[in-house]
């Protein structure tokens, strides 16, 4: 497959998560996750609202904006089938990813970014490597306390290393 081809699926990806988001936005960050041979995959993503600059987390949405539950994973579910069909272009190709990180602008516009490092032999369940992703992505603190703690030991073993 191409690379026009992956940016077909790109946009498709894009075209699954703007609807998802009911409030004006200025950037959406994407995090999908996925494991050797598709064991697993999660996929989240966050956003800067437009009118606050507060930072939401997608899986929010439903609760923080009264959007039902059911529809929320419907869609989350679509945009994991988009992120399984880049992924299997990964393994035909053979540069197999465990994290694709999706910067989405306002304007469409977009940048993607892999991560190729396995997580699993380094014991980070799916709330740390999220809340590790966050902060370095966009310094981002958790209000969740498992995910802050998790961000917290992270930053803690970090300063001491150096």
């Amino acid at each position: 497959m191409t690379e026009d081809q992956l940016n077909e699926l790109y946009k498709k990806l894009i075209v699954k998560i703007v609807p998802m988001i009911p409030v004006a936005w200025e950037k959406i960050y994407f995090l999908g996750n996925v494991d050797r041979n598709k064991l697993s995959w999660t996929s989240v993503f966050y956003f800067a609202d437009a009118e606050t600059g507060e930072m939401v987390r997608s899986h929010d949405i439903p609760g923080k904006y009264n959007i039902h539950k059911g529809t929320y994973g419907d869609m989350l579910r679509a945009a994991d089938e988009i992120l399984l069909q880049i992924y299997d272009i990964a393994v035909t190709n053979a540069k197999v990813w465990s994290q694709l990180t999706l910067l989405i602008e306002s304007s469409r516009s977009y940048k993607v970014k892999y991560n190729y490092q396995d997580m699993r032999p380094l014991g980070w369940g799916q709330a740390k490597v999220e809340a590790i992703w966050a902060y370095e992505m966009f310094n981002y603190i958790p209000e969740d306390p498992v995910m802050k703690a998790q961000l917290d030991s992270y930053i803690k073993g970090k300063q001491e290393k150096s």
